[in-house]
């Protein structure tokens, strides 16, 4: 039996430990983007209905992506051979941090969101 978007995020909850980031996405919805500072912050509406959830921190991101089913992909800090780190800026005037490098044993880049600076 596949599991339901709640239990995964649930799960996930249980693995992550210390602070990070999340960005809400759900296209389907006026301003269906938002930027969270935990996943107990999103209602349950929000936990079942999505596009996509980042959850992410300096060592870490995670990604949720809803189609036909779920899947989850995850990128750490130590899966980078070399990296470096860029802002991009937004329509806000604030800036996402990312690291963006070479992955060790494949023959990929990678990217992995780190911080939000500025966010109100």
């Amino acid at each position: 039996m596949e599991s339901r978007s709640i239990d995964r995020i649930l799960d996930l909850k249980k693995e992550i430990e210390g602070d990070y980031k999340l960005i809400y996405m759900n296209y389907d919805i006026p301003n269906g983007i938002k930027t969270v500072e935990n996943i107990s912050d999103l209602n349950d509406y929000e936990r079942e209905n999505f596009h996509k959830i980042v959850i992410f921190n300096d060592d870490f991101m995670y990604t949720l992506f809803k189609a036909h089913k779920i899947f989850l992909e995850k990128i750490e800090k130590d899966d980078f051979e070399n990296f470096e780190e860029r802002k991009l800026y937004m329509k806000d005037n604030s800036r996402l941090k990312v690291r963006i490098g070479k992955l060790k044993n494949c023959d990929r880049d990678g990217f992995q969101y780190v911080d939000f600076e500025g966010v109100r």
